[in-house]
Formats: C-alpha cells, structure tokens, sequence
C-alpha cells in the first residue's frame, strides 16, 4: 500500500531538514528532535490520512535534543510497514513496563535488540517521564566551554529546585528568565549525560 502524498511530502521535507532517511534508519547518526518527535507526529497524521480519518493537532509534551544515537536500522527490520509500527510502539512507551514490553517483543520478532533501538526506547521513556514532571524540553548547550544539561519547564516547584541543588550542588543553575529552566553541568559522555537526565528525573518525580 502505497502512502498518501502528504507523507510523502513529509520525508522529504525531514530529508531537507537534515534527518536523513528515517525508514531506513539512516539519520546521520544522532538523535534529534525532528527525527524522532516530528517523525512520529507526521507518521501519525500518514496513517489519519490513510484511514479517511480527521488529523487532530497533536502537542508533543516534552520533547528531546540531546546527540543518542538512536533509531531502528534497516537491517534490524527490514520490512518499512513492520518498522512503521515499531516506531508507533516505540512512541507509545509511558513506563518501564511498557520499555520492557516493547523490548520483548522485539526479541521475540527481530532478534537481539541493538543499541540504536535500545537507545530509542530511552528517549520514548525518558520524554514521558519528563512530561510527567512538566519539564517541555530537556536539551544540551554549551556555555563557556562547559557542557550544560537544560530541563525546560514552565513550572518549578520549591521542593523539587531545593532536592535538586542538596543533590547537584554548585552544579545545578536555576533561570528564572522568560524561558524558565535549570541546568546541570556535564562532561562530554552521552553515557554521563543519560546518567544525569535520569537522575534528575528521579528527583523531580520523588518531589512533585
């Protein structure tokens, strides 16, 4: 079955933006929000599409920028309708249980797990806990020479900035500014920084 021009459309508009091919798998190697985020939000509004249905706008609730490699090969899948809907229950994963889930049955179907689709299981996790906290965006900048985690949210609470600096120290800033956040030094390890976000995220669900 062929999909509608709208999705057509849309990969090559992500092609444009610099996703690469993300049927395939081949997405220059890092994770970005328009590869993940956007591509699930437009394989959505595909399938709609496809079933005559009303595409209703959806808000993404947190979304993710941060350099995981992550997504799910071509040779680890091969069939493009059988990766469409691992993507869809990657994207559907709210809780670890759902992880666990998700991983089983991929085993169960395709074999062992590789890291690029673990890694994508993660970040399915890691934005619904996110979400769960009102953090709307977790992202990596560098300040001064200094790696900086950035959890964007519209509302902190007291008792999750004071559990987060008896935890972090001098090392977590908190921005009062007209994008609301705080931010955790890093170094420059992917595996450091999962560690990090993950942590926090501890906090901010032990303090809500």
């Amino acid at each position: 079955t062929q999909f509608g021009s709208g999705f057509r459309i849309a990969l090559r508009d992500l092609e444009i933006r610099g996703a690469g091919s993300v049927l395939s798998g081949k997405q220059h190697g890092h994770m970005e929000a328009v590869g993940y985020d956007m591509y699930v939000k437009l394989l959505n509004e595909a399938i709609a599409e496809q079933k005559g249905e009303t595409i209703e706008e959806k808000i993404e609730d947190c979304h993710i920028d941060l350099p995981i490699k992550a997504c799910i090969p071509e040779s680890y899948i091969k069939s493009t309708s059988q990766r469409i809907d691992a993507y869809k229950s990657i994207s559907m994963i709210r809780n670890s249980a759902d992880q666990t889930d998700v991983l089983d049955e991929f085993i169960d179907r395709y074999g062992t797990v590789p890291d690029d689709v673990y890694n994508l299981t993660n970040v399915a996790l890691m934005r619904s806990r996110a979400a769960n906290v009102k953090i709307t965006k977790i992202s990596l900048r560098q300040d001064n020479k200094q790696n900086k985690i950035v959890f964007s949210t519209d509302s902190p609470s007291i008792n999750q900035i004071t559990a987060l600096a008896s935890v972090y120290g001098n090392l977590v800033k908190f921005e009062h500014t007209k994008y609301p956040n705080f931010n955790i030094q890093a170094d420059q390890n992917i595996d450091n920084i999962i560690n990090i976000v993950n942590q926090a995220l501890d906090i901010l669900e032990e303090n809500k």
